[in-house]
């Protein structure tokens, strides 16, 4: 788990680990309406066109669709989801030697999920406070279950840097502005 002020690079981080390891990432952003039904999945009724009857299908969600084809999965936000999307989190990050617990579907008749040893786990968040509006702080369960990283912003030098290389069309006035801006935000509302 990544932690620290907007524009630290969280999310850029492990979109780069999942390029450099040739890995499809997906990414779900939380926030206080996301259910455990739009992580994992449901049963839809399902009806064929010039068909009278239907059928009830089980569709998996995106995080349970990660799992099973072992993608790097991102859940970006993750201190702004509902507390039961959280013990679903916390189940599947429960971890014994660096291998991943399991998630139980009771609506699927109790169907445990396994995640494949290739598969890997990220989150993100921003620090809960005032400025990040829906965002709680972690209960000592959630945390235990992540290795928890905070990161600080880049100096100005390196931002600089890194925005001629990723965008070799921007000239070196914008790149100026761009991270000044960057920096003020950051001293006027983030730094204590």
């Amino acid at each position: 788990m990544l932690i620290w002020e907007t524009g630290t690079g969280k999310t850029t981080l492990v979109k780069e680990i999942a390029a450099e390891q040739n890995k499809v990432l997906v990414r779900l952003n939380l926030n206080g309406e996301t259910g455990t039904d739009e992580l994992l999945g449901k049963y839809i009724l399902r009806q064929e066109s010039g068909k009278s009857d239907s059928e009830t299908i089980w569709i998996d969600g995106p995080m349970l669709k990660a799992i099973k084809e072992w993608h790097r999965l991102l859940l970006d936000e993750i201190n702004a989801a509902l507390p039961e999307v959280l013990l679903a989190i916390q189940a599947l990050a429960e971890s014994n030697d660096w291998v991943l617990g399991s998630i139980m579907l009771p609506e699927k008749e109790g169907e445990v999920v396994t995640p494949h040893e290739d598969f890997r786990l990220f989150a993100t968040a921003n620090p809960a406070g005032w400025a990040y509006g829906g965002t709680k702080d972690f209960n000592s369960a959630t945390l235990s279950r992540f290795n928890v990283l905070y990161v600080n912003p880049l100096p100005q030098a390196i931002e600089k840097e890194l925005l001629a290389t990723k965008f070799p069309k921007l000239n070196a006035k914008d790149i100026h502005f761009i991270t000044d801006i960057g920096t003020e935000i950051r001293q006027k509302y983030f730094q204590e």
